[in-house]
């Protein structure tokens, strides 16, 4: 009875996370640096602490690593295909829709799949609290934050860098 007040709690948070997540994946954007910065310090400090506390096991930060490499790849293909609309005062961007749908389905997959492993854990009569704790410390979960990371974090940078060259271009064109 108890994992479905968590389902309850949880299931709503998620949907709204990845509703905004979707939404800044999706359409023309704005670009607004301090939003950017406090992305990238974001991701810096997530990847950090993925990092320090995956060390007492080899083939999590293996895993991590493996994701952020891929990440930036598709980050930088991302970067390149991402369309800029300058205006007067503003930089817009529209990011490919193609790579935001396709990183919105892995997360959704893999999130789904995580629900319905913990809920058959929780469902299994010697179901214990390590085995439910140790669930989301895979080397297939820690590969898909690290292409999460990898990917926003390049995605981001990139998008920083175009911004100062946009307002360096416009400040030369006045």
């Amino acid at each position: 009875m108890q994992s479905y007040y968590l389902y309850i709690l949880a299931v709503p948070l998620i949907a709204l996370m990845i509703y905004w997540r979707a939404r800044r994946s999706v359409g023309r954007q704005p670009v607004k640096p301090n939003a950017l910065r406090t992305r990238l310090i974001f991701s810096f400090v997530v990847c950090a602490l993925l990092i320090v506390s995956g060390f007492h096991r080899a083939p999590l930060i293996e895993g991590l690593f493996a994701g952020i490499v891929v990440g930036s790849v598709v980050g930088l293909l991302g970067l390149h295909l991402a369309r800029m609309h300058p205006d007067d005062q503003f930089l817009h961007y529209s990011p490919n829709a193609w790579i935001g749908g396709s990183l919105i389905a892995l997360l959704i997959g893999r999130i789904a799949y995580k629900f319905f492993e913990w809920h058959s854990a929780m469902a299994a009569s010697n179901a214990n609290a390590d085995a439910i704790a140790s669930m989301g410390r895979t080397p297939l979960t820690q590969s898909l934050l690290g292409l999460l990371l990898g990917y926003y974090l390049i995605f981001n940078a990139g998008l920083l860098i175009r911004w100062r060259q946009y307002r360096q271009n416009l400040s030369k064109g006045s």
